[in-house]
């Protein structure tokens, strides 16, 4: 996992800035990350459903 950041000054780095942020709102690194990744999932969704309804138009624009 350290590799996939960089290297471990990178890593570290990274750890400092949760810290400052759990710090910040009074909450966990933990909590932090998974608010990170949870939003990560919802901008996916958000672009994967765009993208389904601009295929659909685009489809709908050139049969009908």
């Amino acid at each position: 996992m350290v590799d996939a950041w960089g290297g471990w000054s990178l890593f570290q780095e990274m750890l400092r800035t949760l810290k400052k942020i759990s710090l910040k709102h009074d909450v966990s690194i933990p909590a932090v990350a998974v608010k990170y990744v949870l939003n990560q999932v919802v901008e996916f969704e958000i672009y994967f459903t765009l993208d389904l309804i601009l295929t659909k138009f685009t489809i709908l624009s050139i049969v009908g």
